[in-house]
């Protein structure tokens, strides 16, 4: 035998109620054994009236729905872990539907999922470039971003590489893999490496100059102070020293035409301040 306790009683008072006006229905229940354990119940009933139309009752049939609501509770748990860790990765994670032309040519992608770490590198919300095509939400994006992104869709084949995206102007580490068998979705693990990239071709041009020394000292001076003031993004560059009771400027670069490479130090920033 099976007991209802008193919030399953006024479930099934309302249920009651439907069967009095006809209404056959489906529902799931929490029944009580006796020995006290509970237990997922599907109801199915049916309401019976006389040949009158009066109200009888109903037939109803209960199944034992326990072991679904289990497995339905582990995957329903499962897919918030799931949704959690993504949501919480550090990388940039994203979820891509591919779009295909009349031809069946990849052609563009669509957001359908992004974490919150995405958002936070590239500017974009997910509530406002959910079900938009990355042409609808940056127009200029490169046509080698629909090339690489498009071979992974088709052929399943992960890719891994590191390139510039000209509308959030920035370098982007990618794992692009598709998980699925179908080309319809795939997904993108990234990371911004737009300051590791400048570094390394800042080194890259300090190496260079060092090795573009010769033995003529003011040359090496200019060429150093040139550079410093182009990775700086200066509008000009100095490199000046006290001599006696003057500054004197020995590196120069897009200096003004009336600059005086020997003046008094006082009124001199690079002087007073430093």
């Amino acid at each position: 035998s099976y007991f209802l306790d008193d919030n399953g009683r006024e479930i099934f008072k309302g249920k009651l109620k439907n069967r009095r006006r006809g209404i056959r229905e489906q529902y799931d229940l929490e029944f009580v054994r006796k020995d006290g354990t509970r237990f997922k119940g599907l109801v199915a009933a049916t309401p019976r009236f006389d040949l009158n139309g009066r109200f009888e009752g109903a037939i109803a049939s209960i199944l034992d729905i326990t072991p679904r609501k289990q497995a339905e509770d582990q995957l329903r748990e499962k897919s918030s872990e799931q949704s959690w860790l993504l949501k919480s990765m550090m990388n940039a994670f994203v979820i891509f539907d591919s779009v295909f032309d009349a031809r069946g040519r990849f052609v563009s992608y669509r957001f359908r999922y992004i974490n919150d770490a995405y958002e936070r590198i590239t500017g974009v919300k997910l509530k406002d470039v959910a079900g938009k095509t990355v042409h609808e939400v940056w127009p200029e994006t490169e046509p080698e971003w629909v090339k690489k992104y498009g071979s992974v869709a088709v052929s399943g084949r992960p890719m891994v590489f590191e390139m510039f995206h000209k509308p959030t102007a920035k370098f982007y580490h990618c794992n692009v893999y598709r998980p699925w068998p179908s080309k319809k979705q795939f997904c993108v693990i990234f990371d911004d490496v737009t300051i590791q990239r400048r570094h390394e071709t800042r080194m890259a041009a300090i190496n260079a100059c060092f090795l573009k020394h010769g033995k003529d000292p003011a040359r090496n001076i200019n060429a150093l102070v040139a550079l410093c003031g182009e990775l700086l993004g200066g509008d000009c560059a100095l490199y000046s020293r006290i001599e006696g009771d003057l500054l004197c400027s020995r590196g120069l670069w897009h200096v003004p035409p009336d600059y005086d490479p020997k003046d008094k130090p006082q009124g001199h920033i690079c002087y007073d301040v430093i």
